[in-house]
C-alpha cells in the first residue's frame, strides 16, 4: 500500500490499531453479505455483494502487508480480530466481553508473538505527558 504525503504510515500504527483496522473490514464484508442477502432488488444485492468483495480483498491485502503471520494462525488472527470488534459493538454482559478479549489476545499475541495484554496506545499516550 502506496502512502502519499498526507497518508498514515501503517507500519507505525500500533499492533492493535492494525488488528482494529481488519477486524472493521470483516465487518463491513459481513454487513455487505446480510444487506446483499436481505434485499429484494437485483441492483442492491450486487451493490452489497460488490462492497463485500471490495471489502474481503482489501482486508486480506491489508493483513498481508502489516499483519502477516503464519498461515495456521491466518485465519485465527482475522476472527480474532473482528471478535474483539464485534464484543464493542453488541451489548453483552461485562465478564463475557472481558473473556472474549482475553481469547482473543490470547490468540493475537500468539501469533505476533508479542504481549497484547496492555494497549500500547494507551502506554505511547501516557508518556507522552511525561
Amino acid at each position: 500500500m502506496e502512502n502519499t504525503p498526507n497518508s498514515i504510515d501503517h507500519n507505525k500504527l500500533s499492533i492493535l490499531d492494525r488488528i482494529a483496522i481488519i477486524g472493521e473490514l470483516e465487518h463491513i464484508r459481513r454487513h455487505a453479505i446480510r444487506s446483499a442477502n436481505s434485499s429484494s432488488e437485483e441492483e442492491e444485492k450486487l451493490f452489497y455483494g460488490v462492497i463485500g468483495q471490495k471489502a474481503k480483498r482489501l482486508r486480506r491485502k491489508y493483513q498481508k502487508e502489516y499483519l502477516d503471520c503464519k498461515d495456521r494462525d491466518w485465519c485465527l488472527v482475522k476472527s480474532a480480530a473482528t471478535l474483539k470488534q464485534l464484543f464493542y459493538e453488541v451489548d453483552c454482559e461485562f465478564d463475557c466481553l472481558n473473556e472474549a478479549e482475553s481469547l482473543a489476545d490470547e490468540i493475537l499475541s500468539h501469533a505476533y508473538n508479542t504481549d497484547l495484554s496492555g494497549c500500547e496506545s494507551c502506554a505511547n499516550d501516557k508518556e507522552d505527558i511525561q
